[in-house]
């Protein structure tokens, strides 16, 4: 029974990270170190070797040509997920954000308190053509469809907004189940995954955005709803308009 229980709790605080809900998480990234206690973690960008684009004026948004291959395995106690963030306020991210607000996705170089965001999707095998990021019903008011294809959420925001961070989740008693982005009741079973990135640019200013704290983690939801980081890689992601 006390396993049972453990589980619907653990379940609830990942469904919580998973879920396009309106609410914020609460759960709060304590750990920034790394573990030997299990488990590996592996990502890799696919179709290059730099995640880059440039937008297309009067497009509604920029889908990459690059992705990300996501390799894991855990074997370590408790409920595991994947945490895709960025983390732009803090010394060494370059640029770094200097406004009052989360910070999150892709900073202007040239104007560093000014952000753009950064979306993502992920599916338990490569895209044949690649991934384009579609626009809502009104695309000059949601150039990117915002119902099933997430922000990036920055670790400012920490404790993250639901829904906008964890791609993958319960990786040890259960089949892995993926995010509702872009489509819901989707698992993985080989421990490979792929993301694919699209920026929000059509109503920015022109210039160079970047951000070269893209971050992907493997880390532990523990009954108290905080979370520990095993592993992390991080990634830059520059975009031009």
């Amino acid at each position: 029974m006390k396993k049972k229980a453990a589980f619907i709790l653990a379940m609830a605080v990942l469904t919580t990270l998973a879920l396009p809900l309106k609410e914020a998480s609460s759960v709060v990234i304590l750990s920034v170190g790394g573990s030997s206690k299990g488990g590996t973690l592996q990502v890799n960008i696919m179709n290059g070797t730099a995640i880059a684009g440039t937008y297309v004026a009067g497009k509604n948004n920029l889908s990459f040509a690059q992705y990300l291959e996501v390799k894991f395995s855990c074997a370590i106690d408790g409920y595991q997920a994947l945490i895709i963030s960025t983390d732009n306020s803090v010394l060494g991210a370059n640029p770094r954000y200097t406004g009052t607000g989360s910070g999150s996705g892709l900073i202007l170089e040239s104007s560093p308190a000014t952000n753009a965001a950064l979306h993502w999707v992920v599916f338990d095998s490569p895209v044949s053509g690649g991934y384009t990021f579609v626009p809502g019903t009104d695309p000059n008011t949601e150039p990117i469809k915002t119902a099933n294809q997430f922000f990036v959420a920055d670790k400012k925001e920490s404790p993250f907004p639901a829904g906008y961070a964890s791609f993958v989740y319960d990786l040890t008693n259960y089949a892995a189940k993926l995010a509702d982005a872009p489509t819901a009741s989707r698992q993985t079973t080989d421990g490979t995954v792929y993301v694919y990135l699209g920026a929000n640019l059509k109503f920015m200013p022109a210039g160079t955005y970047r951000t070269n704290r893209l971050k992907v983690e493997l880390v532990t939801i523990k009954p108290d709803q905080s979370v520990e980081m095993h592993y992390s890689q991080t990634f830059t992601v520059t975009a031009t308009r």
